[in-house]
């Protein structure tokens, strides 16, 4: 945020994943399981959980420290920062409150202070990354039928589910001011939909 000010942008990495949980199971259904036509099922599945990643607020429309660039984080006059994260809605309503019940914004350009700089410009004191996006959760799940042809080929279908409770995982809202009033405080994308695939593999 300021070149002459290292400190200021001391914070999380973009891709300081805190928390992620993956585990993964094979089962052999023990159903017609002597039988070669009949036999030959198995599920297997993949669950991931994960915390977000970490995101800046800034102002793409205002420089605050006169530097020529339009990165600048605001002050936030709300208490603990983590407090703005709204739980009570869904990240495409409103991932981070920006406005107080009266509606008067929690994120603010940076007040003037004489015995800063002159009183001509000031950084912000909203730290960098300091919020972390929506979680993930998602679930694969697969299906498939082996065939037996010979001792050491085989032949087998799948049928695949890529997020198969089709849960809707919100990807990073949107952390500039400028879009205040548009979709500042929003998740406006999601990602991994639910996906199913049919699949004929052979192995020999």
């Amino acid at each position: 945020m300021d070149t002459n000010n290292r400190s200021l942008d001391y914070g999380s990495a973009d891709f300081d994943l805190r928390h992620r949980w993956v585990t993964s199971f094979l089962y052999e259904l023990p159903v017609f399981k002597s039988n070669p036509y009949l036999g030959g099922w198995s599920v297997n599945s993949i669950i991931t959980l994960q915390s977000g990643l970490p995101f800046n607020i800034y102002n793409a429309g205002a420089d605050y420290n006169h530097d020529g660039k339009f990165i600048d984080r605001p002050d936030f006059i709300g208490g603990a920062i983590r407090s703005a994260i709204n739980h009570s809605v869904s990240p495409a309503d409103g991932y981070f409150r920006t406005t107080d019940s009266s509606g008067n914004s929690l994120f603010v350009a940076p007040a003037l202070d004489p015995n800063i700089n002159m009183g001509l410009w000031r950084d912000g004191r909203l730290g960098r990354n300091v919020l972390a996006g929506p979680g993930l959760a998602t679930v694969d799940f697969s299906l498939a039928k082996r065939f037996k042809i010979r001792e050491r080929a085989s032949f087998e279908l799948q049928f695949n589910f890529f997020n198969l409770f089709n849960r809707a995982n919100f990807a990073l809202p949107d952390g500039n001011m400028a879009d205040a009033g548009v979709s500042f405080g929003q998740s406006t994308q999601t990602y991994g939909p639910r996906i199913g695939q049919f699949a004929a593999r052979f192995d020999f």
